[in-house]
C-alpha cells in the first residue's frame, strides 16, 4: 500500500519520484529522527504545550533545559517511543535568536519542535500496520469497527513518518484506499484538521476515539 501511495504522490508532483517516491524513504540504518519546528503554520500546536507542567525534564545538546512530551505505546508487548514534542523551558525563546539560527541544521537549532520517531523503528511500525490492514479488510468487521482500525492505521503511520517528504498525504491516501477497498467512502477532513499533527500530539486511544469527528459530515 505504501508503494502505491508513493507512486500516487510522485505522479501528483509531476513525476517527481526522487522527492516523493522510494528514494524519499527514511532508511532504518541511519537511525536518525528528523524534527519539525513548531513555527509558522505549526505554531498552534505549541499553544497546547506552553502551560503544561507534565513534561519530562531534559536538556538539548547545548545544555538548555527543555520539557519533552513523548508518545509511548507498545507493539506486541514491546515498548516503543514515537513522536516527541520538545519545548524550551524558556517560554520566551525565539527561534530567530542567533543562538538558534546559527545551528539551525541541528536539533538544538529550534526551541520548540517535534522530534519524529527514530527511523530504525519505522519497519516495526509498518509491520504492525500490515496486521491492522488485514483486520480492516476483514468482511466480518463492521464499518464502525473498521473506522476505528483505520484510525489506528492513520495514527501509527503518521507517527512513523516513513518518508522525508509527503508522508502525511501518503498516509491519508492509504487510509482512504483501504476504506474504498471495503466499500466505505470517507468524507473530506474538516477544515482546520491536520490529521498527522493530531496523531503526533495525541495518544492512540484519544486519536481513535475522536477519529470520526475529524471528517466533514
Amino acid at each position: 500500500m505504501w508503494a502505491l501511495a508513493q507512486r500516487w504522490r510522485s505522479e501528483a508532483a509531476g513525476g517527481d519520484y526522487e522527492t516523493f517516491g522510494e528514494e524519499s524513504e527514511r532508511y532504518p540504518t541511519y537511525n536518525h529522527n528528523p524534527t519539525t519546528p513548531l513555527a509558522n503554520q505549526y505554531a498552534y500546536i505549541l499553544d497546547r504545550y506552553r502551560n503544561r507542567e507534565d513534561g519530562e525534564f531534559s536538556e538539548d545538546v547545548e545544555g538548555v533545559p527543555t520539557h519533552e512530551f513523548p508518545l509511548r505505546d507498545e507493539i506486541n508487548g514491546k515498548p516503543i517511543t514515537l513522536s516527541t514534542v520538545v519545548v524550551s523551558a524558556d517560554p520566551d525563546a525565539n527561534r530567530y535568536d542567533s543562538r538558534y539560527s546559527a545551528i539551525r541544521h541541528l536539533e538544538a537549532g529550534e526551541p520548540f519542535y517535534i522530534r519524529h520517531t527514530f527511523s530504525a523503528d519505522v519497519p516495526e511500525v509498518l509491520a504492525h500496520v500490515e496486521e491492522l490492514y488485514n483486520q480492516a479488510l476483514d468482511a466480518s468487521v463492521s464499518d464502525s469497527q473498521a473506522l476505528s482500525i483505520l484510525g489506528e492505521i492513520h495514527w501509527w503511520v503518521a507517527n512513523a513518518m516513513p518518508d522525508h517528504r509527503g508522508s502525511a498525504a501518503k498516509t491519508e491516501f492509504s487510509v482512504r484506499a483501504i476504506a474504498m477497498a471495503r466499500g466505505m467512502e470517507l468524507p473530506p477532513m474538516r477544515h482546520g484538521i491536520v490529521a498527522d499533527l493530531e496523531a503526533m500530539t495525541t495518544s492512540r486511544e484519544a486519536f481513535v476515539r475522536h477519529y470520526n469527528n475529524f471528517f466533514d459530515r
